[in-house]
């Protein structure tokens, strides 16, 4: 009965149900979601936050943009990528966009509305074109705005990175412009530190990727680093890819070969580009080789790192 009831429900709801509005209307609560399971592991649905999006249940036009986002948007340049001409599968851009913890606000089987906050939100829309030079293809025209610049720019180096994830190389739209260069960094921030505290530095990282920013923490990386010669690729994350390194100092830190190897290439940045780089944050009395003790630092044991946080972004606006 569920099974029956449920994709009624959704559709009456032109595809975006909260969770909760299916509980409340459907029993049993077990039955439901072993239902909602089901319907995530096979694509059927996309888990954002508390919503659930159907992809095959959304309306086919287009969609409303509230306030405050219509504003935010309102001066946004529109930008676009084109590729061979396949099936949308918006599905996935849903997806990787829930991902990256941004709500959704309205969406389409063509097009979607996302936001973190007001800091930063995207309209898209994927539509099948055809050109007397470049034949069929598949154009994707996106709208990036918000109050935080660098909230936007890391917006937009995620969102084309996707979609070449996605579909593949792109192909020169006619009478388009070749998009801006984006930014050189890979990495927003680096957090280096000992096992020690790596229950403070999972914290921050958290706290910094849920605004936005790509953070290199090693536990989001596993995947990446299996298999990799680490001298190679750890010199790579804090000598070259990432903005701002964040490192956690104490006597653990400066003992341990992997911390006190990522220090070095960290201190080496550093000196090249006149300071600027390392940021600081101390849990004992403990002096970094190499490292100008007239730094300013933070302290670990009196700050949580909430506070950190907050402090770092603040610093991330003021000083892309």
């Amino acid at each position: 009965m569920l099974r029956t009831e449920i994709p009624i429900y959704v559709r009456n709801n032109h595809g975006l149900v909260r969770i909760e509005e299916i509980h409340q209307n459907f029993s049993p609560k077990e039955y439901v979601d072993i239902l909602d399971k089901i319907y995530l592991a096979y694509d059927i649905s996309v888990e954002n936050d508390g919503l659930r999006i159907f992809p095959g249940k959304l309306r086919t036009g287009g969609i409303t943009i509230i306030e405050p986002y219509k504003s935010l948007l309102k001066s946004a340049q529109a930008e676009y990528s084109g590729y061979s001409l396949q099936k949308l599968r918006i599905g996935r851009i849903f997806d990787a966009l829930s991902e990256l913890k941004m709500s959704c606000i309205a969406a389409s089987q063509t097009g979607g509305l996302f936001t973190w906050e007001t800091n930063a939100c995207i309209y898209f829309f994927l539509e099948s074109s055809t050109d007397a030079i470049a034949g069929d293809y598949m154009k994707i025209t996106y709208y990036i705005g918000g109050e935080k610049l660098n909230t936007c720019d890391r917006l937009r180096r995620e969102f084309t990175a996707m979609l070449d994830r996605f579909y593949g190389l792109q192909i020169e739209l006619p009478g388009v412009d070749k998009k801006k260069e984006l930014k050189k960094y890979k990495f927003d921030v680096a957090l280096t530190f000992a096992g020690e505290q790596r229950p403070y530095a999972e914290k921050l990282a958290e706290l910094i990727k849920k605004r936005g920013l790509v953070v290199f923490y090693d536990g989001y990386e596993q995947a990446t680093i299996w298999g990799k010669d680490l001298s190679v690729f750890f010199q790579e994350v804090y000598y070259e890819q990432s903005r701002w390194c964040i490192m956690h100092i104490s006597k653990a830190y400066i003992s341990k070969k992997w911390p006190a190897y990522e220090a070095r290439n960290a201190i080496a940045r550093q000196i090249e580009q006149f300071g600027n780089y390392i940021l600081p944050i101390t849990f004992d009395e403990t002096k970094i080789p190499g490292l100008p003790t007239h730094i300013a630092w933070q302290d670990g044991t009196k700050k949580t790192p909430e506070e950190i946080a907050i402090l770092f972004l603040e610093k991330f606006e003021k000083e892309p």
